[in-house]
């Protein structure tokens, strides 16, 4: 073999080793880019599980504070309502006198 046919034959396979190495390089490219996609994905789909269930917890938090908000409210109205009750008497006393008396 000539030290031309050598060259050509080196170069023939340095072409080729460029080749396999490009084709190689494209193959990671879209095996990294899945990957990456598929991650993504991934942590899309947990956050979106993440927002529906701090919406949930909010909700249901903002449902048992307005119970008990609501039931405070209720005890204040039926104490507010006893002790004016308790007072109806005294009231229509004071009302006659100031009537009795005018």
């Amino acid at each position: 073999m000539s030290i031309l046919d050598s060259i050509q034959a080196a170069e023939a396979k340095a072409e080729q080793a460029k080749l396999d190495a490009n084709k190689k390089v494209e193959q990671l490219l879209v095996a990294a880019q899945q990957s990456a996609d598929k991650k993504g994905a991934a942590m899309l789909k947990e956050a979106k599980e993440q927002e529906v269930n701090l919406d949930k917890d909010a909700k249901a938090q903002a449902a048992s504070k307005s119970k008990d908000l609501q039931a405070k409210y209720d005890k204040t109205s039926r104490e507010t309502v006893s002790l004016a009750d308790s007072r109806i008497d005294i009231a229509i006393s004071y009302i006659m006198k100031k009537v009795v008396e005018s």
